[in-house]
């Protein structure tokens, strides 16, 4: 499978065992942060995998909002219990 805005970037998912392997390829920037934390979910809610591991070693470049806005992401989706501001 392979999706994503010529633009910004692509998206190449694989398998390897039960878990989900997605490959970002290209430019990450703020702008594209949102549309990649909508179809990680998409990829979780359809394909249900036992683990999602995001492969960002093609990514060419990240600016500062968009490598924060991941790690948030990331946080969210180990923690999604945990309500914002309680420890």
């Amino acid at each position: 499978m392979s999706r994503g805005s010529a633009d910004h970037f692509r998206l190449d998912l694989d398998w390897q065992d039960d878990s989900a392997i997605v490959a970002v390829h290209g430019i990450l920037d703020v702008g594209a942060v949102a549309e990649l934390s909508e179809r990680l979910s998409e990829i979780v809610k359809v394909t249900q995998p036992r683990r999602l591991v995001v492969d960002l070693a093609k990514v060419a470049y990240t600016d500062q909002p968009a490598a924060a806005a991941l790690a948030a992401s990331a946080q969210r989706r180990r923690h999604p219990r945990r309500l914002r501001g309680t420890r």
